[in-house]
């Protein structure tokens, strides 16, 4: 099932690293870009990088919370 959503976000223009960092937050809900980044193999950096595309097209939106900040699918 994972690979079939993943052929489709890949399908809607979103590259792996995009796609499996979307999966992930699917599956947690929310969480912080270092959660996100460990789940994922990511290091963090890039990790945020990702989360930035996503937040332009759309499909994350981020929330702070204290001196965090949680990531969540829109």
């Amino acid at each position: 099932m994972l690979d079939t959503l993943r052929a489709h976000l890949g399908a809607a223009g979103l590259s792996d690293k995009e796609a499996n960092m979307y999966l992930a937050l699917l599956q947690l809900g929310s969480a912080t870009p270092n959660v996100l980044a460990h789940k994922t193999g990511l290091n963090r950096s890039t990790a945020c990088l990702i989360l930035s595309s996503l937040q332009k097209h759309g499909l994350v939106s981020s929330v702070e919370e204290g001196w965090e900040s949680f990531l969540d699918w829109s």
